[in-house]
């Protein structure tokens, strides 16, 4: 999963749709703030993640922290917090961390990503007493 990881690290970098969309199943089932909410099918998830790379300029910085998983015969599943750092195509910076939980099923010899939810945090006002 870890290496899984790094590739769609590498191909998000890169802006290599190809690569990145290897890494999922064709049924893949994607819930994302920033396209659309849900994406279903690998295709669905190729068109949002191109749209969303148009509205960047210049590369894309990816830091994943705190990555475990848990994993089975044949599914896994991981969470990690994903640090987003680009530059918008308006000059404004980005820079959000994300919330992002993946599940994983064995393809043959290879993991595929089935399902990812990537959540961002936002101040509701409603944090005390919360640890």
């Amino acid at each position: 999963m870890r290496r899984l990881d790094a590739e769609l690290t590498a191909a998000g970098r890169d802006r290599d749709f190809d690569r990145a969309m290897a890494c999922y199943a064709p049924d893949v089932e994607v819930f994302h703030p920033v396209s659309g909410l849900e994406q279903a099918g690998v295709e669905a998830l190729r068109k949002a993640e191109e749209l969303w790379f148009s509205t960047l300029s210049g590369p894309v910085h990816r830091e994943v922290s705190d990555f475990r998983v848990r994993v089975d015969e044949s599914v896994a599943f991981s969470h990690a917090l994903v640090r987003i750092r680009a530059t918008l195509a308006t000059g404004e910076p980005l820079d959000t961390t994300a919330r992002v939980t993946t599940g994983y099923r064995a393809a043959g010899d290879r993991w595929q990503i089935v399902h990812q939810h990537t959540s961002i945090p936002f101040d509701t006002g409603v944090t005390e007493g919360l640890s």
